[in-house]
Protein backbone atom coordinates (compact mmCIF):
# COMPACT_ATOMS: atom_id res chain seq x y z
CA UNK A 1 0.00 0.00 0.00
CA UNK A 2 1.56 3.55 -0.75
CA UNK A 3 0.99 6.25 1.89
CA UNK A 4 1.34 9.85 1.20
CA UNK A 5 2.88 11.42 4.21
CA UNK A 6 2.07 15.76 3.82
CA UNK A 7 5.47 17.54 3.60
CA UNK A 8 3.82 20.52 3.20
CA UNK A 9 1.60 22.23 0.02
CA UNK A 10 3.30 20.34 -2.83
CA UNK A 11 6.18 17.75 -2.35
CA UNK A 12 4.80 14.62 -0.22
CA UNK A 13 7.06 11.61 1.38
CA UNK A 14 5.64 8.15 0.23
CA UNK A 15 5.75 4.96 2.20
CA UNK A 16 4.64 1.41 1.08
CA UNK A 17 4.13 -1.08 3.55
CA UNK A 18 2.81 -4.66 3.63
CA UNK A 19 4.48 -6.05 0.30
CA UNK A 20 5.27 -9.93 0.83
CA UNK A 21 6.40 -11.58 -2.78
CA UNK A 22 7.17 -15.31 -3.79
CA UNK A 23 10.10 -15.13 -5.61
CA UNK A 24 10.16 -17.22 -8.58
CA UNK A 25 12.96 -18.35 -11.56
CA UNK A 26 13.35 -15.46 -13.12
CA UNK A 27 13.17 -11.52 -11.64
CA UNK A 28 9.52 -10.23 -10.89
CA UNK A 29 8.24 -7.34 -10.02
CA UNK A 30 7.49 -6.69 -6.31
CA UNK A 31 3.74 -5.99 -6.45
CA UNK A 32 3.13 -2.29 -5.74
CA UNK A 33 6.58 -1.26 -5.31
CA UNK A 34 6.92 1.56 -7.51
CA UNK A 35 7.71 5.18 -6.73
CA UNK A 36 7.29 8.06 -8.58
CA UNK A 37 10.01 10.50 -7.58
CA UNK A 38 8.57 13.67 -8.79
CA UNK A 39 5.81 13.29 -6.36
CA UNK A 40 8.76 13.74 -3.82
CA UNK A 41 10.80 16.33 -2.02
CA UNK A 42 14.61 15.71 -2.47
CA UNK A 43 13.65 12.37 -4.68
CA UNK A 44 15.85 9.78 -2.57
CA UNK A 45 14.76 6.74 -0.94
CA UNK A 46 14.85 3.08 0.11
CA UNK A 47 13.53 -0.18 0.35
CA UNK A 48 13.68 -2.51 3.12
CA UNK A 49 13.65 -6.55 2.12
CA UNK A 50 13.03 -8.61 4.87
CA UNK A 51 13.25 -13.08 4.32
CA UNK A 52 10.02 -14.60 5.75
CA UNK A 53 10.42 -18.06 4.58
CA UNK A 54 11.69 -20.90 2.32
CA UNK A 55 14.78 -20.06 0.71
CA UNK A 56 16.93 -17.00 -0.06
CA UNK A 57 16.03 -14.37 -2.58
CA UNK A 58 17.69 -11.81 -4.79
CA UNK A 59 16.79 -8.45 -5.30
CA UNK A 60 17.11 -6.04 -8.10
CA UNK A 61 16.60 -2.20 -8.27
CA UNK A 62 15.46 -0.54 -11.20
CA UNK A 63 14.57 2.74 -12.67
CA UNK A 64 12.84 4.47 -15.40
CA UNK A 65 12.21 7.70 -17.24
CA UNK A 66 8.72 6.53 -18.63
CA UNK A 67 7.81 3.60 -16.58
CA UNK A 68 7.54 2.43 -19.88
CA UNK A 69 11.66 1.20 -20.22
CA UNK A 70 13.06 -0.52 -17.37
CA UNK A 71 17.22 -0.52 -16.40
CA UNK A 72 19.15 -2.38 -13.97
CA UNK A 73 20.39 0.09 -10.96
CA UNK A 74 23.54 -1.23 -9.14
CA UNK A 75 24.39 -5.08 -7.99
CA UNK A 76 21.80 -7.62 -6.94
CA UNK A 77 21.49 -7.60 -3.48
CA UNK A 78 21.25 -10.93 -1.72
CA UNK A 79 18.48 -11.99 1.12
CA UNK A 80 19.80 -15.01 2.58
CA UNK A 81 17.82 -17.15 5.10
CA UNK A 82 20.57 -16.52 7.90
CA UNK A 83 20.94 -12.80 7.57
CA UNK A 84 17.30 -11.59 7.07
CA UNK A 85 17.13 -8.37 6.26
CA UNK A 86 18.37 -6.60 3.17
CA UNK A 87 17.98 -2.70 2.05
CA UNK A 88 18.81 -0.85 -1.31
CA UNK A 89 18.66 3.08 -1.70
CA UNK A 90 18.12 4.90 -4.53
CA UNK A 91 17.51 8.42 -5.78
CA UNK A 92 20.15 10.77 -7.19
CA UNK A 93 22.78 10.83 -3.87
CA UNK A 94 22.71 6.92 -4.18
CA UNK A 95 22.50 5.53 -8.04
CA UNK A 96 22.04 7.59 -10.69
CA UNK A 97 18.64 9.41 -11.03
CA UNK A 98 15.66 7.66 -12.83
CA UNK A 99 12.05 9.67 -12.46
CA UNK A 100 10.59 6.22 -11.28
CA UNK A 101 11.71 2.91 -9.41
CA UNK A 102 10.88 -0.55 -8.38
CA UNK A 103 11.92 -3.82 -6.98
CA UNK A 104 12.52 -6.90 -8.50
CA UNK A 105 13.18 -10.65 -6.76
CA UNK A 106 14.10 -14.03 -8.01
CA UNK A 107 15.06 -16.99 -6.44
CA UNK A 108 18.70 -17.33 -5.54
CA UNK A 109 18.77 -20.94 -6.58
CA UNK A 110 16.67 -21.30 -9.43
CA UNK A 111 13.42 -23.62 -8.12
CA UNK A 112 14.27 -22.82 -4.70
CA UNK A 113 11.46 -20.07 -3.51
CA UNK A 114 11.22 -17.36 -1.14
CA UNK A 115 9.23 -15.07 0.50
CA UNK A 116 9.94 -11.81 1.34
CA UNK A 117 8.25 -8.65 2.92
CA UNK A 118 8.74 -5.46 1.32
CA UNK A 119 8.35 -1.66 2.88
CA UNK A 120 9.69 1.21 0.81
CA UNK A 121 10.25 4.95 2.03
CA UNK A 122 10.70 8.38 -0.36
CA UNK A 123 11.38 11.61 0.73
Amino acid sequence: MLTAIPNGPTWNSYSLTGLEQTSTNSFTDVAGSQFDLALCRNGNGSYSIVWKSGNSVTAQLYGSNDAATWIAVGSTVAVDTGTHTASVLFGPSQTSWYRYYKLQIEDTSGGSHGIVDVTGFAL
